[in-house]
C-alpha cells in the first residue's frame, strides 16, 4: 500500500508553488556578490540574509524576475525594480568588509 503525500505547507519559510525556487540566488550571481564573504565579515548579518530570503520568497513577481535575469544571461549590474532586495543587494554588491548592511 503506498502512502500518499501532500504538498508542502505554505507559508513563510516555504515557496509558494512546489515548483518555484528562491531567485535570490540567481539574482546574487548574477550581480557577482559574494554572500560567503558578506557572511564571514558580518557585512551581511545572518538576520538580514533571513529577511531577504523571506522577502524573495513572498515576492509577487517571480516569473518577471526569471525573465529578467534570462534576458541579461545571467549577468547584471543591478536587481530589477519591482526586486524586494534591490536596495540591500545594491549595498551588498558596493559594500566593503566593514559595512554592515541594514536588516530594515
Amino acid at each position: 500500500m503506498s502512502r500518499k503525500t501532500s504538498p508542502p505547507p505554505k507559508g513563510k519559510f516555504f515557496a509558494p508553488d512546489p515548483e518555484s525556487k528562491l531567485l535570490m540566488w540567481d539574482m546574487v550571481r548574477a550581480m557577482d556578490i559574494d554572500l560567503a564573504a558578506a557572511l564571514r565579515t558580518n557585512t551581511l548579518p545572518v538576520a538580514t540574509l533571513s529577511a531577504m530570503m523571506q522577502a524573495c520568497n513572498s515576492c509577487p513577481e517571480p516569473k518577471l524576475c526569471a525573465v529578467f535575469l534570462d534576458r541579461r544571461d545571467g549577468h547584471t549590474d543591478q536587481a530589477p525594480s519591482f526586486c524586494p532586495n534591490g536596495t540591500r543587494l545594491a549595498a551588498l554588491r558596493g559594500s566593503t568588509a566593514k559595512t554592515e548592511i541594514s536588516t530594515e
